[in-house]
């Protein structure tokens, strides 16, 4: 499911806790030439000997206003997705019922970001801006300064654009590199605040338990919860995959790290995974708008990865048990096509450790359908297949040994096809990804007859 949130380097940890000051009222800020000073003589050579690396460059600091991030934010949508897909994504959040209907979406995430930031760091330009607001504590200013800065270390180091550019087109990827850049300067930021040791010169500490009670969904009140959810993500369990990290393999593996990130956010959620390199399986939905018909188009297909599935069956079914169903998850896809008349139906490929944990998923995605739609008339149902109407509409989920196709919401007269397609996709594990041009001799394997 395409996600615009991880090319936005924000701070969002800092920024919630820089508006929470602001609403109890603070110390005004100074001028922008004496914070550049103290940043320079102060901070700059703190967070290099916290981080153990040196500034090579010089940084520069700008001084921007709301509106000047609003347009930063817009761009960076702009030029992360074209309307047509931007409309596509949030079809799909609203069918998923992960977003009301009617709900300008592009509005709301750049007036939040907005509202929240505190400062970022500009990869491509080079440059830190910090967010002009009268009401900012000192303290937490510096905080700003300190987590923004370790960026800036992180990209003359490693690259970040570079990074970025490795994982454009797999957004489960994006937000797992994205949790390694924030935990990285989290780690930092928390090390600058309480005076702790330097990397390599002290005992690892764990944050994670102040970060658990500092963010949460509702500190973004105004996002629809799965996308707070993604923001929040690369802090909370960026910073929990930074400490396991350091603490299996030492202070130096984070930089070991940057040079070969984490792939899914299964690896983050899970540190032993990436640290063993458990990798996920790559499943590419091959686009079927040409069997479909005439006025069929595919709007969508990125993996949905395990982090955003969890936020998913959560949101249907309750938190309890999802994690559990959640962690032998292997890889996915989720598709999206558009119609005539405005018609939409998904294509959901998984992939699991086990034909078992592929069956445990398959059962609790049956309970979503039927708890999101109370209008189904089952057709079908048994050990491996369940299929249901709903007027002129399948819904079919089936499992063939640890894979699980579902298709919902999809014309009866096209669901041949999609089931075909659907099935079809050829799985590939991620450290064997071939070329293009090579994959058309990868071969699905043999499977039953996925048709009802």
């Amino acid at each position: 499911m395409n996600t615009f949130f991880p090319r936005l380097a924000a701070a969002v940890l800092l920024t919630l806790a820089a508006a929470a000051a602001g609403r109890a009222g603070g110390k005004a800020a100074t001028s922008l030439e004496a914070r550049r000073e103290t940043i320079k003589q102060e901070v700059m050579p703190k967070v290099a000997e916290l981080r153990g690396l040196s500034f090579t460059a010089d940084v520069p600091i700008r001084a921007v206003t709301q509106s000047d991030v609003a347009s930063y934010v817009r761009k960076a949508i702009e030029e992360d997705m074209t309307p047509e897909e931007f409309e596509g994504y949030q079809r799909v959040l609203v069918y998923l019922g992960l977003l009301r209907a009617g709900t300008d979406l592009r509005e709301t995430v750049i007036n939040t970001y907005s509202q929240q930031i505190a400062g970022y760091y500009d990869d491509e330009k080079k440059y830190f801006a910090i967010v002009e607001r009268d009401s900012t504590p000192a303290a937490l200013d510096s905080m700003t300064v300190a987590h923004e800065l370790t960026h800036a270390l992180q990209d003359e180091h490693f690259d970040l654009k570079a990074m970025r550019k490795m994982v454009e087109h797999d957004d489960d990827a994006g937000l797992a590199v994205m949790a390694l850049a924030e935990g990285d300067a989290s780690d930092i930021m928390l090390r600058f605040a309480t005076k702790s040791y330097a990397r390599g010169k002290g005992q690892v500490k764990d944050y994670t338990p102040f970060l658990s009670v500092s963010l949460g969904a509702q500190s973004i009140p105004d996002l629809p919860m799965i996308l707070a959810q993604d923001m929040i993500f690369p802090y909370t369990y960026g910073t929990r995959f930074a400490t396991a990290v350091m603490k299996r393999a030492g202070d130096g593996a984070l930089d070991r790290a940057f040079a070969d990130p984490p792939v899914s956010t299964e690896q983050v959620m899970n540190p032993d995974k990436y640290l063993r390199r458990d990798e996920p399986f790559m499943i590419e939905i091959a686009d079927l708008s040409g069997k479909l018909g005439k006025g069929w188009r595919q709007i969508d297909s990125e993996p949905l990865g395990q982090f955003n599935l969890g936020i998913y069956l959560s949101s249907n079914l309750g938190a309890y048990g999802i994690e559990d169903l959640i962690e032998p998850w292997k890889g996915d896809t989720l598709a999206a096509y558009s119609g005539p008349d405005g018609e939409l139906f998904l294509i959901y490929y998984s992939t699991w450790d086990t034909p078992q944990a592929a069956a445990n998923f398959a059962a609790g995605y049956r309970r979503l359908l039927e708890t999101r739609f109370g209008d189904l008339e089952r057709a079908r149902s048994d050990t491996d297949l369940a299929t249901w109407l709903r007027g002129k509409r399948l819904y079919y989920v089936k499992r063939v040994g640890s894979d699980v196709v579902v298709v919902e919401n999809v014309p009866r007269e096209v669901a041949g096809d999609a089931i075909l397609g659907a099935w079809d996709a050829p799985k590939v594990p991620l450290n064997q990804v071939l070329p293009l041009a090579d994959r058309d001799r990868i071969q699905p394997g043999a499977k039953e007859n996925p048709l009802p």
